[in-house]
């Protein structure tokens, strides 16, 4: 461990720690007012809501260290975005020792799915439109809450959202903070910053709060399905695509299993997942956080200290944060999903690879069909949307996937026993021997 510190030393930089910095307030510029939402919408007390900061902060710090040293890559850890806005819901409807039940068994399956590699297997299953479907199901909602609480703060939206675009346009990895650096100056401006309460516990130093697991077979499936499948899929596979476009190779299974690890031991003080990063990932991972590639991981290291000091201090983050309004954050929710609502619809809707004998991506509609179904909020025998609109995804894609399967069939027969040559295949403008082939 000593050899490793020094190493770190040796290699550290100014633009590896100022990549970390940025990291970290691109995460409580965004994703941290989804569990402050989610904690108002659920009536947590203050305390509670705290010690919910302070473990999503510490542990992704300590994870992130963990994995940075240990594999000298810019490993970074996040809390799952998308179980966030599933709480918001979530915490209506379940106490919150029941949810904490639920982190805690959602945890100890994703270990056993990530350790035994069973998780890759299980999710080339379910199809990824699917995947894709429920994933923008969960997140188009709060766009649409977003919208409308632009009705009660229509200037704060209209610079928002000016300075979001155009800050995507020159520097795309910028625009959430800039947006959220418009916001507050058009807030302070026009008087919307409320006054300054007391910090939770009259310190601003955290205090963590036990919260004893209870565990419901409801929660469980209505919230623990859908937080295992938008936390390993919707996240995790994202995480491990986005290390692996820049060009690192690791082992997931171990990445996984650290991330699993952290969030149960952290979920009774509120955590409800840790999983691999994309987003903050990207700005460690590329040449902005250090122009040699084998001295990025100090920008894990560097992002991980920061998280760390930034959970001691949550009382303060949460009482500066607790100054703004309810609109107020469910626009900045709002504008901090549309890149991952983007990903997931463009995702869902790209050009499809395999259609059916009538012409149809299975892929497209089951997705669209889950779509709709978890953006409905739709609750049955306490069941809620997520879950539903997964079970009619993943109903839709056999019902037409089972229509491709004879198709297939059937077109293969004349094939073997016609002595077409290849060429009048290329002569058909819409049948080619490649496409042939895949039938």
């Amino acid at each position: 461990m000593v050899h490793r510190l020094a190493g770190a030393w040796r290699d550290t930089s100014f633009s590896a720690w100022n990549a970390g910095l940025i990291a970290v307030f691109i995460s409580f510029a965004g994703p941290m007012a989804l569990i402050l939402q989610a904690a108002e919408t659920g009536g947590l007390d203050p305390a509670t809501t705290v010690s919910w900061v302070w473990a999503a902060s510490v542990c992704t710090g300590i994870v992130t260290m963990i994995m940075s040293m240990q594999m000298r890559l810019p490993m970074i850890a996040a809390w799952s975005i998308p179980g966030s806005v599933l709480l918001i819901s979530g915490l209506q409807r379940y106490d919150i020792t029941d949810l904490v039940g639920v982190y805690i068994l959602v945890g100890a399956v994703s270990v056993i799915l990530s350790v035994t590699g069973v998780f890759s297997k299980l999710i080339e299953f379910i199809p990824s439109g699917v995947t894709n479907g429920v994933l923008a199901g969960i997140l188009l909602p709060i766009c649409f809450r977003a919208v409308t609480a632009s009705q009660q703060m229509a200037i704060m939206a209209a610079v928002m959202l000016i300075a979001f675009f155009t800050t995507r346009r020159l520097a795309p990895l910028f625009a959430v903070p800039a947006a959220m650096g418009a916001g507050i100056i058009a807030l302070v401006i026009s008087g919307g910053i409320g006054a300054r309460p007391a910090p939770a516990g009259g310190s601003y130093f955290a205090q963590p709060v036990w919260i004893t697991p209870s565990f419901d077979i409801t929660a469980l499936v209505s919230i623990g399905v859908p937080l295992l499948l938008v936390t390993m899929a919707g996240q995790n596979l994202p995480g491990i695509d986005m290390m692996r476009s820049f060009g690192y190779r690791f082992k997931a299974r171990t990445a996984l299993t650290a991330c699993n690890i952290g969030g149960i031991l952290f979920a009774p003080f509120g955590l409800h997942s840790a999983n691999l990063a994309t987003v903050t990932g990207i700005v460690c991972a590329g040449p902005e956080a250090h122009p040699a590639r084998r001295s990025r991981y100090v920008a894990g290291i560097a992002a991980g200290t920061l998280y760390i000091v930034a959970g001691i201090f949550a009382p303060a983050i949460v009482m500066v944060m607790t100054m703004v309004s309810g609109a107020a954050l469910a626009l900045i929710s709002g504008l901090v999903l549309l890149p991952a609502l983007n990903t997931a619809l463009t995702t869902l809707l790209r050009k499809p690879e395999v259609k059916t004998a009538a012409g149809y991506n299975p892929g497209i509609e089951a997705g669209i069909v889950a779509l709709v179904v978890t953006a409905s909020d739709i609750n049955v025998v306490g069941i809620t949307a997520p879950c539903w609109g997964l079970a009619a995804g993943i109903l839709v894609y056999a019902m037409l996937g089972s229509r491709l399967a004879r198709h297939s069939k059937t077109s293969q027969r004349p094939a073997a026993t016609q002595k077409t040559p290849a060429t009048k295949f290329s002569q058909n403008p819409h049948v080619t021997t490649a496409g042939r082939k895949s039938l």
